[in-house]
């Protein structure tokens, strides 16, 4: 929480307040239960733990969204109502040959391209102007558009199971204008570089069109490269919309789809403000800060917001009725980075420990469900709370 001394910072925080207040309740709420999976990287059997265990609590959500690394068990889930077919498919020899085997050498592997992209993050010289980096090609790792993890590749969302919406970021500039101004750019388009994206099925997301959302991040960030306007897409196949949720920006290549190329949903990782008008209650995971200065500076040199400021405001937002899940201690290790012949590459653990690993982070994720439920409304459990 806030200490704040600064007078400043209290009236932006004032401002973002009235900004928000939609955000901590809704009269009319079109869920009961709204759970959030956002972040951790490459954790599917994590995020399917919360999931079982908040069925066993009689707390099952009736809609998911899904950001990052969550959108991977998101669309497990809503692929197949069967909670053993769920383990079952995450598991798998298939599951686990898809991941490993789309992850190639990016454009920026070589070990010295890594250090000057790197330089590229965390260096800001004097007086220089912000422009339109590369999203396109200044990255460490390639991943194919659309993987084979589920028995298919062309899978729509589904309403019939439970409402998935993953979030994702539409790149808005082409690769022509890689390296123009950005607000010379922003100027001549009359739309920012980034627009966040909804996915989903036609009813749910006709269900958040009626609201009249926008983009929280650019309403408190209007410095940011982020658009107000949200961008509603129901034609994108469940896995290729996984897959842009996963395209964090300098480390994956951005995803195609449509003559539209996506990123991450690292462009709005904690999507509460969203979830609290949608429903009653929200489950939501408190994961670990960004580390500077190369995790941070990466979201600012694409998105020109700090993601710390915007993790330490949302916790500001829980309600009575919430719930944060810690994971703000949580390290994922089915995967690490490796240099190998002057590349850096990802490489993932045997299928063998792979799976033994797995089957613990579904056990840690049912327990931090329970953590969770016995605070409600509260952020005392979380392990790594920033000052």
């Amino acid at each position: 929480m806030f200490f704040l001394k600064n007078s400043k910072l209290k009236i932006f925080l004032f401002l973002s307040l009235l900004i928000c207040i939609p955000a901590f309740g809704n009269p009319n709420p079109k869920y009961q239960r709204v759970m959030i999976f956002n972040g951790l990287g490459f954790a599917p059997m994590f995020f399917l733990g919360l999931y079982h265990e908040a069925i066993a609590q009689n707390k099952k959500p009736d809609l998911l969204i899904a950001t990052c690394g969550g959108a991977i068990t998101g669309s497990v889930i809503n692929y197949t109502n069967d909670l053993e077919k769920q383990k079952e498919i995450i598991l798998s020899q298939d599951f686990y040959d898809s991941f490993s085997n789309s992850i190639k050498p990016g454009e920026d592997s070589n070990i010295f391209k890594t250090i000057l992209l790197i330089g590229r993050i965390i260096i800001n010289l004097p007086f220089s102007k912000p422009e339109l980096v590369n999203v396109y090609e200044r990255n460490l790792i390639h991943v194919e558009d659309t993987l084979d993890y589920l028995p298919q590749r062309s899978f729509p969302f589904q309403k019939q199971t439970i409402p998935l919406l993953i979030v994702a970021g539409r790149v808005n500039f082409n690769k022509k204008e890689v390296g123009l101004n950005v607000d010379e750019w922003v100027n001549k388009n009359k739309m920012k570089p980034f627009s966040e994206v909804y996915i989903s099925d036609e009813e749910t997301l006709k269900t958040i069109q009626n609201l009249q959302v926008y983009s929280f991040i650019s309403k408190l960030y209007p410095e940011s490269n982020v658009d107000t306007e949200i961008l509603f897409r129901n034609n994108i196949p469940i896995v290729t919309a996984m897959r842009a949720s996963t395209s964090d920006a300098y480390l994956y290549n951005p995803t195609y789809f449509k003559d539209e190329y996506y990123l991450g949903g690292q462009i709005n990782l904690y999507p509460i403000e969203l979830a609290q008008i949608l429903s009653e209650e929200v489950f939501v995971m408190h994961s670990r800060p960004f580390a500077p200065p190369i995790e941070t500076n990466a979201i600012k040199k694409v998105y020109n917001y700090d993601p710390n400021l915007r993790l330490k405001y949302t916790d500001s937002l829980i309600r009575e009725s919430d719930y944060w899940i810690d994971a703000s201690d949580f390290s994922s290790e089915l995967a690490q980075e490796e240099v190998s012949s002057w590349k850096v590459r990802v490489k993932m653990l045997s299928y063998e420990d792979y799976v033994s690993t797995s089957l613990k982070h579904y056990s840690q994720g049912k327990e931090r469900f329970l953590e969770a439920l016995k605070n409600k409304g509260s952020l005392t459990h979380v392990r790594n709370l920033q000052k």
